[in-house]
């Protein structure tokens, strides 16, 4: 079995993406778990300033337990491992981390609870509790034994195929911010 963490394209600026993080409801609809931001798209890769997928794809993710990402956030959080996406084309030692600018990804994509746009680019806010509950919900799902995928989505917001609007109008959402990764699990408990 597996279970998909969604990653659809809200906005992109010339040096940036920031994208909608969602999961499956049981009823089919998305549920909005946070922000991602990643370099921009690029036709051709500049290393540590290019996406990942920049036609969008999907990625197996899986525990990673050693390298400089690891160490790092294993002292922050206490965390047994770190998120890696594999098989991603072009790129090697794909993190999903934490970090506020662009300059922060170093290639990969990090996660937030909320964002602003600062000097013409977007920059993440609560990051700490957006990784967290991005990390306890595929941590969860890897100790039931189902394989966690990363589908990043690159069409236009207007495609039917992306669902960053429907996820960022989401009311539940909107009325429940919540502030911790605790209280991020409470609100997702009912759907997954």
């Amino acid at each position: 079995m597996k279970k998909v963490i969604y990653f659809d394209l809200l906005e992109e600026t010339s040096n940036c993406t920031l994208s909608t993080v969602s999961i499956e409801r049981i009823d089919g609809t998305r549920q909005f778990v946070a922000f991602c931001l990643e370099d921009a798209i690029r036709e051709t890769k500049i290393k540590g300033k290019s996406c990942i997928a920049p036609l969008g794809a999907a990625f197996q993710v899986v525990p990673r337990f050693d390298g400089k990402t690891f160490n790092r956030l294993k002292a922050k959080y206490n965390t047994p491992y770190v998120l890696q996406l594999l098989n991603v084309p072009n790129f090697d030692g794909i993190i999903i981390h934490e970090g506020e600018t662009v300059k922060d990804t170093h290639g990969c994509p990090l996660i937030g609870m909320d964002y602003i746009v600062e000097n013409k680019e977007f920059k993440l806010r609560n990051s700490k509790v957006g990784y967290l509950a991005v990390y306890s919900i595929v941590r969860k799902w890897i100790k039931e034994g189902i394989k966690p995928w990363a589908n990043f989505c690159r069409e236009d917001i207007d495609s039917p195929n992306n669902y960053a609007r429907e996820v960022i109008e989401d009311r539940d959402y909107q009325n429940r911010k919540p502030e911790t990764s605790s209280d991020i699990m409470e609100l997702l408990k009912e759907y997954f």
